[in-house]
């Protein structure tokens, strides 16, 4: 009788993208800020660093 492993290999890992995927993100969150500055609204994501908006992004 063999035994049969059920554990599930899943583990949350950060998802890797290009550079290019990084920088078109950005540039769509920084256009949405902007939007939103011009109706009022301000947010702190202009304070990220690119690896506290990648944490973000991806937690």
């Amino acid at each position: 009788m063999s035994t049969m492993y059920t554990r599930e290999w899943n583990k949350n890992e950060a998802e890797v993208i290009s550079m290019e995927e990084y920088l078109m993100k950005r540039k769509k969150i920084r256009e949405k800020e902007r939007k939103q500055k011009e109706n009022g609204a301000g947010t702190k994501e202009e304070d990220l660093t690119p690896f506290e908006f990648y944490i973000a992004m991806y937690p």
